[in-house]
């Protein structure tokens, strides 16, 4: 967990923003596309048919969504603390304290107040050595890790609240609620229709498990299944020093490829539709021809030369600025 906090900078913040952000503009022309197909889909099914509408209304809650999700990612920036039950991969075990955790280092009998034996500390009276130097690495080591992954929840929170809105909207439509039933159903919606909300929400983010993720963890837990006694978890660690994030970047190469390549896009719905799930069969189609079309779009900026690919590197000052220029 050190490793996985103090891999990231300020730089991977705004990166995280920005594809979150992409992915939350994308769903907007995949949703439209998707409608049409999933009632066609619905007509072939043995499953309920879809009363799934248009609703700009839906993506306006999503909006007021998001600006709860921005006042509870600050609150856990500022305190650490996580309401929601479904931690995401890079909060399921972080919390290293590390004012207190230094301050308890450097004390003669323990952790200084309850609120640090409240956090998880089983500390010996006087503190052993061992325990001494795991409370020093994470008072030390853990600042610029804690700190980090305090401020990813401005990334992903607002954005799962987005998606989370717009779900749950969109399914209060479906029952052709208004009025205060409408109003009851947005704030207390019901355990299946927020389980559903919940999960567009981690996809949104790219922190919800997939045929991919899961296919790529499980290959890792194998390795260390295997070797990983033999090692006495030597091999375990050096996996994840290396692989230290494996579920976000698995998800995105997934995602990627649903936009980019259309008969991967096919393949995802194929796999959906045979599973029953219409509406994640429809998105993936939709998803594949929201890339064509943006691939078109780019060929012709590029053949009308409105757009062009990076400049080639120049030594010379007077020619990349000359490169630039044109």
């Amino acid at each position: 967990m050190l490793i996985q906090g103090n891999l990231l900078t300020p730089m991977s913040q705004v990166t995280n923003i920005y594809a979150n952000l992409v992915n939350a503009v994308m769903a907007i022309p995949r949703d439209i596309l998707s409608l049409p197909i999933e009632k066609l889909a619905n007509m072939f099914s043995k499953g309920t048919p879809s009363n799934r509408k248009y609703s700009i209304g839906a993506y306006m809650h999503g909006v007021r969504m998001f600006g709860q999700g921005v006042k509870e990612a600050a609150v856990q920036v500022v305190t650490g603390q996580d309401i929601d039950p479904n931690p995401t991969e890079w909060k399921i075990e972080r919390g290293f304290a590390p004012i207190m955790s230094l301050l308890s280092a450097m004390s003669f009998s323990g952790p200084v107040s309850k609120w640090a034996k409240s956090r998880g500390f089983e500390v010996e009276t006087p503190i052993s050595s061992k325990q001494r130097a795991k409370l020093f690495v994470q008072g030390t080591f853990g600042v610029p890790a804690e700190a980090m992954f305090r401020l990813l929840s401005l990334g992903d929170t607002p954005f799962r609240r987005y998606m989370e809105g717009i779900t749950v909207y969109n399914e209060a439509k479906s029952r052709n609620l208004k009025g205060q039933q409408l109003s009851n159903f947005l704030k207390f919606p019901p355990e299946e229709v927020f389980e559903v909300a919940q999960r567009e929400g981690r996809k949104l983010t790219f922190q919800e498990k997939t045929i991919t993720s899961n296919l790529v963890e499980g290959m890792i837990n194998s390795v260390e299944r295997v070797w990983g006694p033999k090692w006495k978890g030597t091999l375990s660690f050096m996996i994840r020093t290396q692989m230290p994030y494996v579920r976000t970047p698995a998800n995105i190469l997934a995602e990627t490829l649903q936009y980019m390549f259309f008969p991967f896009s096919m393949a995802s719905a194929a796999r959906q539709y045979s599973a029953g799930d219409v509406r994640g069969g429809s998105q993936s189609i939709a998803k594949g021809m929201v890339g064509l079309m943006l691939l078109d779009f780019a060929e012709n900026l590029v053949s009308e030369g409105l757009m062009s690919g990076d400049l080639e590197y120049e030594e010379d000052e007077s020619k990349k600025n000359l490169s630039y220029d044109q």
